[in-house]
């Protein structure tokens, strides 16, 4: 369209001085100037809008650029700061469940002698005791009272630990994702193992089965060399974590 009006008006300037200029070698330089003044401002034009237009897409993919960057790190921030709410307290129920666990399927187990106590000492002791009433009650009635409360206490010990090792694992379903993949297979790895053992100790207490402490074993030895492992490395990522924000405060 530019080019159409540079055109029509190199025509009408020709048109307005051709009476006046005699000679086809004139009109034909005239006519080379003009070409020459108007097709120089059209293409220093044409330039400047091109340039105008890159400048405006670049500036456009820039802004894009950088909101896309922000994105990314605001979301890497807050991730990392959920993880590191996270692993502290993964650990600590880890933990818990885990020594709990440790302690019920222990095959050294001590009991109080409590066939020897005397009743205000046996009162004293049952006030502290998880057991029911009426397990209580039956207790200081029983011929053999060592019997009773052991065999009455060992499901309270089993389903503490139970319930300790079920709160564990929801918490770790529930917030897993903010784990390292790696890290969070070997805080199920311990976890299931420690259920297995508690497992195996239930049905070891089924009367007329055989007592197998495959898993008791294999939990003990496994156990303790993946608990320092991850302890070890929960630790590092901890602190690598702090020693990077600090690094980021004071480069601010």
């Amino acid at each position: 369209m530019m080019w159409q009006s540079f055109q029509e008006t190199i025509g009408l300037v020709l048109a307005a001085v051709g009476a006046l200029v005699i000679g086809g070698g004139a009109v034909t330089g005239f006519a080379l100037w003009l070409f020459k003044l108007f097709g120089e401002r059209w293409l220093s034009n044409r330039f400047a809008e091109r340039l105008a237009a890159f400048r405006h897409e670049q500036t456009k993919e820039l802004e894009q650029l950088r909101f896309e960057i922000s994105k990314l790190l605001d979301r890497s921030t807050k991730l990392h700061q959920r993880e590191f709410e996270v692993l502290p307290k993964a650990w600590s129920l880890l933990a818990k469940s885990y020594y709990t666990a440790l302690g019920v399927t222990s095959a050294l187990q001590s009991f109080p002698d409590i066939s020897h106590m005397g009743q205000a000492q046996l009162d004293e002791f049952l006030a502290d005791m998880p057991l029911k009433n009426w397990q209580k009650a039956e207790l200081k009635t029983a011929t053999d009272k060592d019997k009773y409360y052991q065999d009455a206490i060992f499901w309270h010990r089993l389903n503490a630990a139970r319930a300790t090792a079920r709160k564990t694992a929801i918490y770790l379903l529930a917030n897993g994702i903010f784990m390292p993949p790696g890290m969070k297979a070997r805080f199920d790895q311990i976890h299931a193992l420690g259920w297995d053992a508690l497992t195996e100790h239930e049905i070891n207490k089924t009367p007329g089965l055989p007592t197998d402490r495959t898993q008791q074993i294999k939990f003990v030895k496994e156990g303790e060399v993946l608990m320092k492992s991850l302890e070890s490395d929960v630790q590092k990522r901890l602190w690598s974590a702090v020693a990077t924000e600090e690094g980021s405060d004071k480069a601010r």
